[in-house]
């Protein structure tokens, strides 16, 4: 833990020097740690005893009733006394130290108090003060005080939950079991730490349904609400959702008491671990149930459960864990028939379905077409059929479903997709055993790397290399494709982007500005103030990373990283190297246009472009954040310039009909600018379309004078006279 001082905790010690003041939470809270500053800020560490009340000789010495005499005799001015760890005391000695405490106050001395919730034999006495759980909870600042940068950025404090503002879990090692063990070793009634322990390997979910497999009553919620704020239980929700402890670290502390758990819950520990898994099956956290078995189970009710929701692991793509639990047994230990689990008929007629599905349009003729439309339409039915009954898909079926709707967005059939639930479910599913391959890849990478490390620091002429040591090489990200024109379009690879993150404004317009900015560094305060210019700055601060926090959530690959958001000392970036847009589209568009020339038949693949990816606005309905605006006007002042420059020189290159297509688009963009109109004007000129440059010409002149008050320019009016010279002469 660290020392980061608390003077809003000292000054409320302060309030009430001539009490008792007990700081009662479990280990871990920073009871010690606030005494400890007391001493140092009111008593400069002079006058101050500190009685260690874990030792026997605490015991002893309160049995004599001799510790205010040894105190006074030691120093016979006021001091303060801190009593720490207190352990449970029964009515003889609860009255002995009260005693002890009244003696101490009336000699005109303060007294400190640190004990766990069980110890507090106090808890019903009136004066005295009472510093509990929640008041040791860290605040904001204190949260971000041992936080990385790169961690503020992910997820601001103010969104920080409740049950991971434990001294011990903000400033002490995420991964350190020590926390856990202090909680294991706290002396409990045997009800209360089976509730804990339960609580602690479901996670999360609704009391109701913990309250299935151990015993929690009102009493005891209330005292996991009020003390136990790690565990995250709500009354009034009826839910509870605890620090994400790690099942490992959950076992290596409570495994030691883990048969005294199960009887509490009036079952073996056996059958109390089956309990867990099932209800985390139950709740769709499949992978949590396989940790919960490894780490708790023993062997044979390991293969028990294994054999038994062996299908119910596959159909939840639970691979990974499932095989890290198979391997962990031993084979002697199951018999043939729960290795080979039968495999139905369908399932493997759904996976060959997929793989057809997939290999769809390698091949030519009307034969492939037509064998294609018959396993479509065989896994459109029977896997619509299987969702509707059931409301959730296997592994086979989902992973038919995704080959379907890939070969349908692929248009190579021409067929009613699926349900949009249906679709839905497949792809989560896939999705999550796209993660599960890439931690394999991963775990077998870094196993290369040991590998190799081993045999560059051990070298051995004689070993036998089993299998190859090259390092494979490592998945590239996805590209990320972010389009601004028109509707915000945002895909990851070829999935596009659902997150509801997107449908904020702020978010949206961070992810635009750093798009427009092409992978430069761009400073975070500069982005915060042209996002919340009326705001001051802390708030903007931290507005700035609640919204890149989002931002990061929204574009992370479905193994939770992030590689396309980049966060520097300073400023913020996007990596360019990762990143395909409609932006740098339009930047390929305009200098093709304004510096190239026109080959042979024109530009007309460059007009498709322009009017298929730019035909609307940037954002056109992101409107109020004046730095958007600017950019959007300067995107479509770029453009116009481009599609005049192009019409000019068609006009030159003897090609006065795609010179007239470029005029137009220009002023379909801007009818407010009158080199605009003049492009316009001289390519009708050129086609011949004297009317209509007269139609402009006089469409222009109302505009120049209404609006800005001025007459045409030279330019404007002597194209004006060329087309009247022209009538006069015919």
């Amino acid at each position: 833990m660290r020392a980061y001082p608390r003077p809003a905790l000292v000054a409320k010690l302060l309030r009430e020097r001539n009490v008792a003041r007990f700081m009662v939470a479990p280990s871990g809270f920073g009871k010690s740690t606030l005494a400890l500053e007391y001493a140092e800020t009111v008593f400069a560490f002079d006058h101050v005893f500190w009685i260690d009340c874990a030792s026997p000789c605490f015991l002893r010495d309160l049995d004599a009733r001799g510790i205010v005499d040894g105190l006074v005799e030691v120093d016979d001015q006021s001091f303060l006394a801190v009593f720490e760890d207190v352990p449970p005391l029964d009515s003889l000695r609860a009255e002995l130290f009260g005693a002890v405490l009244d003696d101490l106050l009336d000699r005109g001395c303060e007294v400190l108090i640190t004990c766990t919730p069980a110890a507090d034999v106090f808890a019903d006495q009136i004066d005295r003060m009472l510093v509990g759980a929640g008041d040791l909870l860290l605040s904001d600042e204190e949260v971000d005080f041992a936080r990385l940068p790169s961690d503020i950025a992910e997820i601001s404090a103010h969104d920080v939950a409740r049950c991971r503002r434990v001294a011990a879990l903000a400033w002490g090692e995420s991964d350190s079991p020590a926390f856990l063990e202090l909680a294991a070793s706290e002396e409990l009634p045997a009800d209360v730490m089976a509730a804990l322990f339960a609580l602690l390997c479901l996670g999360s979910g609704s009391l109701s349904d913990a309250r299935r497999i151990v015993r929690i009553d009102d009493e005891v919620a209330e005292l996991l609400e009020r003390s136990y704020v790690y565990v995250g239980v709500d009354r009034v929700r009826g839910t509870f959702c605890a620090a994400p402890f790690g099942v490992p670290q959950i076992a290596q502390a409570f495994s030691d008491r883990l048969a005294n758990l199960g009887a509490s819950a009036h079952e073996d520990a056996g059958a109390f671990v089956l309990r867990l898994a099932e209800a985390l099956m139950d709740a769709g956290r499949c992978a949590r149930a396989c940790e919960v078995m490894r780490c708790l189970a023993s062997a044979h009710v390991r293969c028990t459960w294994l054999a038994s929701q062996s299908r119910r692991l596959r159909d939840a793509a639970c691979l990974l864990n499932a095989r890290t639990l198979y391997v962990s047994l031993d084979s002697r230990q199951l018999d043939a028939q729960q290795h080979l689990e039968g495999a139905e008929l369908a399932e493997g007629a759904l996976l060959c379905a997929a793989k057809l599905l997939d290999d769809a349009g390698g091949s030519e003729g009307l034969l492939a077409v037509q064998l294609a439309e018959r396993v479509a339409a065989a896994v459109a039915r029977d896997v619509s059929r299987a969702f509707a009954a059931t409301g959730s898909l296997t592994l086979a079926q989902a992973l038919a479903a995704c080959s379907f709707s890939r070969v349908l967005e692929r248009g190579y059939l021409d067929m009613p997709g699926l349900d949009p639930r249906c679709a839905m479910a497949a792809n989560r599913l896939e999705r999550a055993l796209s993660m599960q391959r890439m931690e394999c890849e991963r775990a077998r990478a870094r196993k290369l790397r040991s590998r190799a490390s081993f045999e560059s620091t051990h070298p051995d002429a004689f070993r036998k290399v089993a299998w190859g040591t090259a390092m494979p090489a490592m998945p590239a990200p996805p590209r990320l494709t972010v389009n601004l024109f028109g509707r915000l379009e945002v895909k990851v690879g070829d999935v596009a982007v659902e997150s509801g993150h997107l449908s904020r404004q702020k978010v949206r317009s961070l992810l635009a500005l750093l798009v427009l900015n092409r992978g430069r560094d761009v400073s975070r305060d500069r982005l915060a103030a042209q996002l919340w210019p009326e705001s001051s700055a802390s708030c903007r601060r931290k507005n700035f990373y609640a919204t890149w926090s989002q931002l990061r959530s929204a574009l992370s690959t479905p193994d939770g990283d992030c590689p396309y958001l980049i966060r520097h000392q300073n400023g913020v970036c996007i990596e360019a190297r990762l990143l395909a847009s409609d932006v740098l589209e339009l930047e390929e568009v305009c200098r093709a246009l304004l510096f190239n020339r026109p080959g042979r038949g024109g530009w007309g693949h460059l007009f498709a472009r322009v009017e298929d990816s730019f035909a609307d606005e940037l954002l056109p309905g992101d409107d109020g954040c004046d730095v958007i605006d600017g950019l959007r006007e300067d995107c479509k002042n770029r453009l116009v310039d481009a599609l005049v420059a192009a019409s000019g020189k068609l006009l030159d290159s003897g090609d006065p009909r795609e010179g007239l297509w470029f005029a137009r688009a220009a002023l379909s963009r801007d009818d407010s600018r009158e080199d605009v109109y003049v492009a316009l004007m001289r390519a009708q000129i050129a086609s011949l379309q004297r009317t209509a440059a007269l139609q402009t010409y006089f469409a222009c002149r109302r505009y120049l004078a209404d609006d800005l008050g001025i007459d045409p320019s030279a330019e404007t009016m002597r194209l004006y006279r060329s087309i009247i010279e022209v009538e006069e002469r015919v």
